[in-house]
């Protein structure tokens, strides 16, 4: 064959090749649409399924220590039991199709990310091999059943199907070796630590609180440790693999209160429940986040507000159940649900979004061109300590107790001091003005400093912090 002959069956095959990959990621994209970018590893197995199935498939199982038998629809399949020489469990290992399989979202509600799952793609595609396994455990159910259940790796099994892999390869660890709480802990800290892949905090908020309250439960049932503080908790009761989770997963106690409470009577006649926080309206609470929503980041409020005011210092306080009124969580949930109420009211309610004629397309009010500034992420990040900082000197706290402000005891009088300091933040002059406006959103906090003082020099008025906010004469 002609050397020229060669090269035209190359580049037929090259543009073969670059058509499949076109196709496929045609098909990610339309899926991610349909989905309204919420697609998960469940939705790629189900796709995948050669046959319509149930979300859980559920199979015979027998297990005689040296191996695992399952009945699957094609017939017994016979499973060799490995052992793990660092930590004893035991777990199985193969080849599965997707009909077989069933998505762990109690362990990982996460979702797939569209641009990771289409890169991966694209290289399995041209032959690139996939070093890591999708990791499961196997879920028992009655009557002798078991499901095969994955929660890790979701990226790299969705993209093994989609590049033409009719099996993923997956590893199982039996229902004796490996918890769900062990499972939730050990994925949480291998995608935050070891393989520094930030989850999105909300999409676990609710699964890691699940799991705290069991585990606070069952110190407070257990003798063994008299003493029921968050500091035995964290030290003492759980283990090592736990507590950087559960240590976050106290903070993550008080935001969850704070954005998903409800009033404990529920509504008459069918009408929708409404939340305790009305902040909840103006978060962007969806698990995949998209750019130009008109909605305030969650991640902004959990480096900021959140972060600001929850304390992350363990507290001493012995509990007595989990919803003790005296203890200092229950007053920091109280006390952050009233302040972020009061934003709501003051700078967000009635303000954010508003238009002249009151229509989608209509210009924007004054109110609403204000609210939008006082909430870039760069005025926020400025604003927030100097409001925890007035929030001290109202109350009178010494300075080691600043850091956890609310969970104080905080008089009726400091209350409706602090909502003056909320109408004093919405008015500060330096939000309507257009100058400003663009340097406040920036990640440098520096760059926001910078252009509030500018302001406040160009046109002799005080400084926004805690003192102006108070209401108070700076210290000479």
């Amino acid at each position: 064959m002609q050397e020229q002959e060669l090269e035209i069956l190359e580049e037929q095959g090259s543009q073969e090749s670059k058509e499949k990959v076109r196709e496929v990621k045609d098909k990610i994209e339309r899926l991610f649409e349909e989905k309204f970018d919420n697609v998960s590893i469940k939705d790629i197995i189900m796709e995948f399924s050669k046959e319509p199935r149930p979300e859980v498939v559920n199979l015979p199982i027998k297990d005689s220590g040296s191996e695992i038998e399952i009945q699957l629809p094609s017939g017994v399949r016979k499973f060799p039991v490995h052992k793990e020489q660092r930590t004893g469990k035991k777990f199985i290992c193969d080849y599965f199709p997707p009909e077989l399989l069933s998505a762990d979202t109690d362990v990982n509600p996460r979702k797939l990310v569209k641009d990771r799952l289409v890169k991966l793609v694209e290289a399995f595609m041209v032959g690139e091999t996939r070093f890591q396994v999708t990791n499961g455990r196997l879920k028992m159910f009655p009557n002798n059943q078991v499901g095969l259940f994955i929660f890790d790796g979701s990226h790299g099994g969705a993209a093994d199907l989609l590049a033409g892999n009719p099996q993923i390869f997956c590893k199982f660890y039996l229902p004796d070796s490996l918890s769900y709480l062990e499972a939730l802990h050990w994925n949480n800290h291998a995608h935050r630590e070891l393989r520094q892949q930030e989850f999105r905090g909300q999409v676990l908020l609710k699964k890691r609180n699940a799991a705290l309250l069991e585990r606070m439960r069952q110190l407070l049932d257990n003798k063994e440790f008299p003493k029921k503080t968050e500091e035995v908790f964290i030290k003492k009761f759980l283990n090592p693999l736990e507590r950087k989770g559960m240590t976050e997963a106290i903070i993550d106690d008080v935001i969850k209160y704070i954005l998903y409470a409800e009033p404990e009577v529920e509504p008459e006649g069918g009408n929708p429940v409404v939340r305790l926080c009305g902040l909840y309206e103006f978060v962007n609470l969806e698990e995949q986040s998209r750019r130009g929503g008109k909605k305030i980041s969650y991640e902004l409020l959990r480096s900021t507000i959140f972060s600001d005011f929850i304390g992350d210092e363990l507290c001493d306080y012995d509990k007595k159940s989990i919803d003790d009124e005296d203890d200092p969580r229950t007053k920091e949930k109280q006390n952050l649900l009233r302040l972020c109420n009061l934003l709501v009211l003051h700078t967000l309610k009635d303000k954010w979004g508003a238009t002249e004629d009151g229509t989608k397309k209509g210009h924007s009010t004054n109110e609403a061109i204000i609210s939008e500034r006082l909430w870039k992420k760069g005025a926020v990040r400025y604003w927030s300590p100097q409001l925890r900082e007035t929030i001290g000197l109202i109350v009178g706290a010494a300075p080691s107790d600043v850091e956890r402000i609310f969970q104080l005891n905080i008089t009726k009088k400091s209350w409706i001091l602090i909502e003056d300091a909320v109408k004093r933040l919405f008015s500060y002059g330096a939000w309507n003005d257009s100058s400003v406006a663009d340097l406040l959103n920036t990640n440098k906090l520096e760059t926001t400093i910078d252009a509030l003082r500018g302001w406040a020099t160009k046109y002799n008025q005080p400084l926004l912090d805690a003192y102006h906010l108070a209401n108070r004469e700076k210290p000479s």
